[in-house]
Formats: structure tokens, C-alpha cells, sequence
């Protein structure tokens, strides 16, 4: 019964995750950020696996004094071993989705730049800094960016900086 247990609970997790990547207006901010998020629960549900079973509820009220925990174990780590190949290569800098998230809260302008290049070959650094600065101090812009959703900068932005 511990295995049926086990499935109910990691199908719960799986379920979570997949109606997060469904919700509307999602960016691909994110989508990256719950993908992250989860690979980084499967290495904690690994770990609880071990000890208390905090997030297996089923597995906890299945399991009655020792258990064979490795079968398990081992399927979490096929699970984080695909999602990390899966979605390894699917990985955007930390600058870049500031870009594309929060544009203003980018500090760094040539850190943003160089990441930028390497992501993108295509990109030229002395366009970016001068088009970055030009978008940041546009007061009007910022304050349209407070006051309206997050895909402004898809709609409004591309028209005057986007060339």
C-alpha cells in the first residue's frame, strides 16, 4: 500500500505544478520560476522522503513503522534527473528576465548586457546599455509600468525601443 500511497502523493505534486503552468497570463518569467520552484521541491521531497514525510500525507498515514523508502527515493531521482534535462537548456539569466519582468529594476547595465550577448549572439552591448537607459529613464513609462499589468513591455515598449 505504501507505493499506491506514494503515487497519490507525488501525482498530487505533479497535478499542483501542472495547473500552475495552465493559469492565464503567465508570463515565461513565470512559467521558469514555478519550473525552478519545483525542481527545487523535488530535491526537498527527496530529503522528507527520509525523515518525517511532511509533504507525502498519504504515504505518512499509509506507513506503519519501518519502510523501504529506496524504490522511492530512486523515482525522485528520475523525476529531478528529467526535469533538469528537460528544462536544463531552458534557462534564461537572472538579468535577462529582470528585462523581461521588471525592466527598471535592472542595476547592472553592462552585467545585463554581457548576459544578454551570450544568450543572444545577434545582440550588439552599446545598443543594449543606450536602449536600457533610454527605457529606464522614461518617467512616463515607469509609471505606466506601476500602474498596468506585467505585458506592457510587450505592447507598449517594442513600439519605441524595440527597433
Amino acid at each position: 500500500m505504501d507505493v499506491v500511497a506514494f503515487l497519490v502523493d507525488i501525482t498530487g505534486h505533479l497535478n499542483e505544478l501542472s495547473l500552475k503552468l495552465q493559469g492565464q497570463k503567465n508570463s515565461v518569467c513565470d512559467l521558469m520560476k514555478t519550473v525552478h520552484s519545483f525542481q527545487m521541491k523535488l530535491d526537498m521531497f527527496k530529503q522528507d522522503i527520509h525523515g518525517e514525510c511532511e509533504h507525502f500525507k498519504q504515504m505518512r498515514e499509509q506507513s506503519q513503522g519501518e519502510r523501504n523508502i529506496s524504490p522511492y527515493v530512486g523515482f525522485i531521482d528520475k523525476l529531478i534527473g528529467k526535469f533538469y534535462q528537460r528544462f536544463d537548456s531552458f534557462n534564461l539569466g537572472h538579468q535577462l528576465l529582470l528585462l523581461i519582468e521588471n525592466p527598471f529594476l535592472i542595476r547592472e547595465i553592462r552585467e545585463f548586457s554581457k548576459e544578454v550577448t551570450q544568450t543572444f549572439k545577434w545582440a550588439h552591448p552599446g545598443s543594449l546599455h543606450l536602449e536600457l537607459t533610454d527605457l529606464q529613464t522614461d518617467f512616463a513609462l515607469r509609471e505606466h509600468f506601476v500602474t498596468t499589468d506585467c505585458y506592457f513591455l510587450v505592447r507598449d515598449c517594442a513600439r519605441n525601443y524595440v527597433p
